[in-house]
């Protein structure tokens, strides 16, 4: 989904990050979403874009195997990834104290005048990994770090990328973000999701009737890894590369599709349950117990109250509310 061609949507993320790129006063945003909702390639796309733009120089960074190393290696490793994209000489790892002064005193400045005229934009992916409930020697270092640098640093912008919501984060971490605009990373709107299911239709390998649209539509809500993963049991189960014409997907095809999608996506799904707060899981447990109907509060909390659930507090209350945010 890095690939432009493969790209849909996120205008209204894109163009608030822009904005506090640009504002001479704002230095950071924190991008926030469930798992598998496409940060990562928004991410990417926004390093694209800024690349093309010239204004910004712009650093993707993941940090996503960075939480048992040191903050010298930490900084010396963005060190490498900053030179590679300013075209400065080669660093010396020797530099990179235990304290960061090198880096924020030195390193910074000498990349920041080599950067393109907007300055440096720090694309951090994976950022709350440092915010493990396990002891963090990155995350233990860098927040109160990355705290100091943010108030001090000229010409750099930061975007961070998570995968919780901003308060559900810890007290350090909240902290370092407590004056930083957040934009949450949700599901695609109408539009761009029927973009997205329509893709094959465009490159001439499928024919989409509407009602398959619609099928594919009502299955995944606009969730992009789950509309993609459809579309792609779907174009599996469909596509001839014998035939002269490229075939039709009918409504019929896109729940046939439904059981090779859970197959294929079961990790994925497995890892988005294990990233959901417990209260949630509750609650996504009792719907679908439910069935494929649709329940109103009351309907939920007496299956809850059924299944053994006696105390509903108020995060239970709240969950569904949670869920369709998230």
């Amino acid at each position: 989904m890095s690939d432009p061609k493969g790209f849909f949507g996120r205008e209204d993320v894109f163009r608030e990050v822009m904005q506090v790129l640009r504002h001479p006063h704002s230095n950071a945003i924190v991008l926030y979403g469930q798992r598998r909702i496409g940060k990562t390639s928004v991410l990417l796309q926004l390093e694209k874009q800024l690349a093309a733009g010239g204004e910004f120089t712009p650093v993707y960074f993941d940090l996503q195997d960075k939480a048992a190393k040191p903050l010298s290696e930490v900084l010396y490793e963005l060190a490498q990834r900053i030179v590679a994209k300013t075209g400065q000489a080669g660093i010396d790892r020797a530099n990179f104290d235990s304290t960061g002064k090198y880096f924020h005193k030195n390193f910074i400045p000498a990349a920041v005048n080599a950067a393109a005229k907007g300055g440096l934009a720090l694309l951090f992916d994976e950022f709350d990994v440092l915010d493990s409930t396990k002891q963090s020697q990155a995350g233990e270092a860098f927040f109160p770090y990355l705290r100091a640098w943010m108030a001090e640093v000229q010409r750099v912008k930061f975007v961070f990328v998570i995968g919780r919501r901003p308060e559900d984060l810890s007290i350090d971490t909240m902290s370092t973000f407590k004056a930083v605009r957040s934009k949450r990373v949700s599901l695609f709107e109408r539009s761009d999701a029927e973009a997205l299911i329509s893709q094959s239709k465009h490159d001439g390998s499928l024919v989409w009737d509407k009602t398959a649209v619609e099928k594919v539509w009502n299955w995944a809500q606009g969730h992009p890894y789950l509309t993609q993963l459809l579309c792609s049991a779907i174009w599996e189960n469909v596509y001839d590369t014998n035939s002269s014409t490229a075939p039709r997907v009918e409504a019929a095809n896109v729940d046939a599709a439904i059981d090779k999608t859970l197959q294929d996506g079961a990790n994925a799904f497995h890892w988005i349950w294990s990233g959901l707060p417990p209260a949630e899981r509750v609650v996504m447990a009792a719907m679908a117990e439910a069935g494929d109907v649709v329940i109103t509060q009351k309907q939920l909390i007496e299956i809850l109250r059924r299944s053994g659930v006696r105390l509903i507090v108020r995060a239970l209350e709240l969950a569904p509310e949670t869920l369709t945010e998230w």
